[in-house]
């Protein structure tokens, strides 16, 4: 029969800790088990021992030299903590004096420990497989295992051989947990054509048939690899941001930070007859590759190319509350012929205060019953929540959101009052020209003041010239003429 007596109850008993009744029931067990009463012998040997020894006196300079052979010490020391030689020499005991651990206990541990690193490992892995931050517009996702075409959701994890395709003014992004952020653009069409993710890295190969690729990379990319396949060249990534346009017969890159070799590709039939020539295209510089010849000498970014890349920042920067809206011509369009949805990313809902995600809630929750009321009524709620908690981090957004669903409720006075507070207060961002924009709309569609409208899509173009809205107010008032 198994002993079940405990170290610590030996040591009790020795230490004349235990009462009489308590005492005696263990002089009964000892005397009939031969492995307490050895370990008893053991222990008063031990202390007897102890007892015996004459005590230290210290010599003169013992301080002082104990300190310098301590330091010394320490400093020599590498592979063995002081916690790590104490557990380690406890291990010992236990397994030699104390509690013999049964060897099926000690297999059960070790496969536990085995699993758990196994685990720790695949989730890591998985950390880093690339997944679709979130999406806007008309996007779909082509998977082989299913054999069709599906639409793309935020959160949806992305596996070797997925095409995704972009119609006009649709943006996805796609991040991969700590290493980079890429974003889709307008009408594009790409394939996940590689992807290993090991313990530390993840290696991606991108293959563009056509359309706008924009990539970050971030510090942690270091030692993962990144290949993007065009028709007329091959492009790999060295810690960088770049943006990738693949035309009709060429392909343009430019990059903003790190550096993107280049290698051109031959023509089918003259493969071996011609070499490969490699072009490295650096921070500030843009270089075209037109197909089945050489790329050309990188140039510095002109300005407008330089404006265009500041986008890449949007990438890395702080999570934000994200309208889910396309950047086409048309967004304007998108905006007001349905209510707007926004997407706020787990990492940031803590920073928003409850107040704040109860009332986006509420909003949802009366635009899915199609009350307009109801939905009137939620979305002033909103609005002076939104004057009570501002914030630099989704302020912007918001306003945006709350003008939508008003012109979706008719109330359009309340609508362009939130339009205009977006164009005065938030002159810099990338929603003032479709805030001028749908201004602009409202007055034209729906309370049919055409004059107004086409004085505001004029100042549009004149204060926003390059963005997108501004097509679309060129084309409306080119049609009117």
């Amino acid at each position: 029969m198994r002993c079940e007596i405990k170290f610590k109850d030996i040591s009790l008993y020795l230490d004349g800790e235990y009462g009489q009744k308590k005492r005696e029931a263990l002089e009964v067990h000892i005397a009939d088990c031969p492995r307490c009463s050895k370990r008893i012998d053991e222990i008063k040997t031990l202390r007897a021992s102890l007892n015996n020894l004459a005590p230290i006196e210290e010599s003169s300079g013992f301080d002082f030299e104990f300190n310098r052979l301590l330091d010394e010490r320490l400093q020599g020391q590498k592979e063995h903590t002081l916690k790590a030689r104490i557990q380690d020499a406890a291990s010992k005991i236990m397994d030699t004096v104390i509690i013999p651990i049964p060897v099926t206990v000690k297999i059960a541990a070790s496969f536990l420990l085995v699993v758990s690193l196994a685990w720790s490992i695949r989730v890591q892995s998985l950390q880093k497989i690339p997944f679709i931050e979130f999406c806007a517009g008309e996007a779909r996702i082509y998977r082989q295992a299913d054999n069709d075409w599906i639409a793309t959701k935020p959160r949806m994890r992305l596996k070797a051989g997925d095409k995704i395709k972009l119609g006009t003014g649709a943006v996805v992004n796609i991040a991969s947990k700590g290493r980079y952020k890429a974003r889709l653009k307008d009408e594009s069409l790409i394939v996940l054509s590689k992807l290993d993710s090991g313990l530390r890295n993840i290696d991606t190969d991108f293959s563009i048939s056509y359309g706008k690729l924009l990539v970050n990379t971030t510090e942690k990319f270091k030692g993962s690899s990144m290949r993007i396949y065009t028709p007329a060249c091959d492009a790999e990534v060295v810690g960088t941001a770049f943006i990738i346009e693949v035309l009709q017969k060429q392909t343009w890159i430019g990059v903003l930070e790190g550096r993107v070799r280049l290698l051109s590709k031959t023509h089918p039939l003259k493969t071996g007859e011609v070499k490969r020539i490699s072009t490295y295209v650096s921070a500030g510089q843009e270089a075209s590759t037109p197909l089945y010849s050489y790329s050309t000498m990188p140039e510095l970014l002109s300005d407008k190319e330089w404006k265009s890349m500041l986008e890449l920042y949007q990438l890395i920067e702080k999570p934000q509350v994200m309208l889910l809206l396309g950047t086409g011509y048309n967004r304007v369009d998108e905006f007001l012929q349905k209510p707007a949805q926004v997407y706020i990313p787990a990492s940031i809902k803590r920073t928003i205060p409850d107040e704040v995600l109860e009332a986006i809630n509420n909003v949802t929750q009366a635009t899915k019953k199609g009350d307009l009321e109801l939905i009137k009524d939620a979305t002033t709620k909103l609005q002076s929540v939104i004057q009570k908690h501002p914030g630099e981090q989704y302020s912007v957004e918001i306003l945006m959101f709350i003008a939508s669903h008003f012109h979706y409720a008719r109330d359009y006075r309340s609508a362009l009052m939130t339009l205009e507070e977006v164009k005065t207060h938030y002159p810099d961002s990338e929603f003032a020209s479709l805030a001028q924009c749908s201004i602009a709309a409202i007055y034209q569609d729906d309370l049919k003041d055409f004059n107004k409208a086409n004085m505001i899509y004029s100042q549009l173009i004149k204060t926003y010239p390059s963005s997108a809205d501004a097509i679309k107010a060129k084309e409306i008032l080119s049609a009117q003429n």
